[in-house]
């Protein structure tokens, strides 16, 4: 089985990432990825979840992919108030790593 697998639910979410809403995949081909939304199938990048044909494209997510990427950006949040500023487009430093100097900051004296 792949990513993606009719039936699924998944979150597609428009570029800037404040829109999103649960979709359901119709049918998963070689290179793309369906789903339906209001009455229109949408293609898909099966590889990175990008739509096909659109420069202010959506993308879609599995659940726990979208779980991790609101976790990713409530911690880049976290740090960017405290004066610490990251690229969200950015991914070569882990979650995790984020999330430790974040508790570092957060450390009392």
């Amino acid at each position: 089985m792949g990513k993606f697998n009719p039936g699924d639910t998944v979150i597609l979410s428009g570029v800037n990432m404040r829109d999103s809403e649960t979709v359901t995949v119709t049918r998963v081909g070689h290179k793309n990825v369906y789903v339906e939304r209001y009455g229109r199938e949408m293609a898909f990048d099966l590889e990175d979840g990008t739509e096909k044909g659109y420069y202010d494209h959506h993308c879609i997510y599995t659940v726990g992919e979208w779980a991790e990427t609101r976790r990713r950006d409530a911690v880049i949040d976290a740090l960017r108030d405290r004066g610490v500023s990251l690229d969200r487009s950015r991914r070569n430093i882990a979650t995790t790593r984020l999330e430790r100097l974040l508790a570092v900051l957060d450390e009392e004296e």
